[in-house]
Formats: C-alpha cells, structure tokens, sequence
C-alpha cells in the first residue's frame, strides 16, 4: 500500500456554490503528490452530494465519499474523517474556501526543515460572498509562536491553512463536540510552537452563506468563550490568558457595535467578570487598549479608501 503523504480533510454541507473551486484548488496542488481527499459530507440537502460524487468517480481512489445518514455538526463531522486519515500529515480545508497555488508544497517544506513543529498555517486572502477581494486575513507574524500567544491575541489563525501531523491527530478527535477550531489549535500548541508562512496559501470566503459566524454568531461566541477558558489551569500563561480575555470583550464590544446591541456586550462583560480570573486589571486594560487600536485602525483605512489610496483591509491583527 502506497504511503500517503497528506491527507485532505473537508468538512461540507449544503456548500454547491462553492465545492467545484474548493476540490479545483486542491486536485491542482497535488500532482505527484501521494494525497487523500476525505470529504464528509454532513447530510447535504441541496447539491453538494452529486458534486462530490461527480468528482469521486473522476479521482477514484484519491477522493473518498463520506456522506452521513444523519446530521453530525461542523466538529463530529470533522472528527469523523479525521479518524480516517492515513497521510503523515493531515490538512484542513472549509467547503466554502479555496487553496492558492503553492500552498501544501510551502508548508511541506516548512514541515520538514523544523521536525519539532505540531502544526503549520499561512496568510490567507479575504474574500467576500460573491468572490470580491475585501483584504488579508492578518498583518505580518512571526514564525513560531506558543501557548502564550494563542491566548494573548485569541484566535488570529485560518482554519483552512492547518496542516498537522497525524501523530497528534487524537488530540483533535477527543475533544467532545461541538467546539469551534480555537480549540483545536490551542490543543496542537500543547505538542510545541506552531508553524506561521505568511505568504497567503488560502482564498478564505468571509461570511459565505454557511458560515457559523453568520448563522450561529452567538453560538460561536460561546464556544469561543469554552476554548478560551479550557486553558484557565495553565498557572505560567495566566496574564496572557487575562490579555486573552480582555480581547475577546474587544472582539464582542465591535459585534455588539455592528449589530447595535448594547445588551449583549453587557451580558458578556458581567459574565467575564463573574469569572473568578486573576488579574482582572490585566483584561479591563487589554479590552480598553485593544478598541482603541482598532478603532483607530478602522478610521485610518477608511481614510486612506476615502482619499484612492487602496488601502488593504487586515481582518486580524496581532
């Protein structure tokens, strides 16, 4: 038997619009490559299972067919074809993105010049519904970085980037759903410094029309708010986990802005400070600090808009 390389692990359901680039982007990058596509289709009720099986029968053997006979969720769906994979390396990718050229063959190599390393990620580009380019998903990183700054910044990373190794693949499958990736990344720090390449490997959709973001932003919000915590009894991170969560009232004092809801800001500062925490002064100044940069990085790009200076819009900055 063939030993495969990377196993591509595509977590979908009711994404037609967007499945044909999605497998495009990945059957171009791996030719030559000793590659599996573990597609988990989770009860699809539009098109997305005739698409699959469309391109299963055009790269059999390389495409498997995994559609459920009842709906798992995001993460049981994952995990499902995650405890399948057989590549050294396993590789996640959303139904409603794209990769860029290049991208597993940069990480590969990244890969295998630092051994050490549980998990690499790149850049990606933002793109909207409708495939109009809106900014980068970060600002520059450096090309490690730890527990520590998982917790400081929160989650900053691209899910459709990762690529892991196999070995610390037990790691993600014993998480008990639902959970949304922070979680997952902050469960692959504990093996060692992730990996970052900051050139864009991904055309990541914002907002796509199956996003948990648009359709369960609350939802996601909370179990945001359960990885965050998760980490809560790492004594040596503690300020940065308060950092941590001053960003994340940041994070929702900007939701709560653009939906024009004061309540629910409210309700998420009571409860973090309810949190028996360390530190509180630590989160009520990362909070304070953090509206304030953005706040004025908003004005400055829509400034520079306003005037024809093209300015690119970074969706997450560290």
């Amino acid at each position: 038997m063939e030993n495969i390389v990377v196993s591509v692990c595509i977590a979908t359901c009711n994404q037609e619009r967007y499945l044909d680039e999605c497998l495009e982007s990945v059957i171009g990058q791996i030719d030559g490559l000793a590659c599996e596509i573990l597609i988990g289709d989770d009860m699809s009720e539009d098109a997305t299972s005739e698409i699959v099986a469309r391109w299963a029968a055009l790269h059999p053997g390389v495409i498997k067919h995994f559609r459920h006979a009842r709906r798992l969720g995001p993460a049981a769906n994952y995990q499902f074809i995650v405890t399948r994979a057989r590549g050294e390396f396993i590789a996640h990718l959303d139904g409603d993105d794209m990769w860029l050229p290049g991208k597993i063959a940069g990480q590969l190599a990244f890969m295998n010049a630092h051994t050490d390393c549980p998990a690499v990620y790149t850049n990606a580009m933002v793109v909207d519904d409708k495939g109009a380019l809106r900014g980068l998903f970060n600002n520059q990183q450096p090309d490690r970085f730890d527990l520590a700054g998982m917790l400081k910044y929160g989650n900053f990373l691209n899910h459709s980037s990762l690529l892991y190794r196999q070995k610390y693949a037990s790691a993600i499958t014993a998480i008990t759903p639902p959970f949304i990736d922070y979680l997952m990344h902050l469960r692959l720090v504990e093996f060692g410094a992730l990996g970052y390449i900051n050139r864009p490997g991904v055309l990541y959709r914002i907002n796509s029309s199956t996003s948990m973001i648009v359709n369960a932003n609350e939802h996601t919000r909370e179990l945001y708010w359960q990885a965050l915590t998760s980490a809560s009894g790492k004594e040596p991170v503690a300020k940065d986990l308060a950092a941590g969560k001053g960003d994340f009232l940041r994070r929702t004092f900007f939701r709560a802005a653009r939906i024009r809801s004061p309540k629910m800001f409210i309700k998420w500062w009571c409860r973090v400070l309810a949190d028996h925490t360390p530190h509180r002064s630590i989160i009520f100044f990362s909070a304070l600090v953090g509206i304030i940069k953005t706040t004025c990085a908003i004005a400055r790009e829509g400034v520079g808009i306003a005037v024809g200076r093209g300015v690119s819009r970074v969706f997450y900055r560290r």
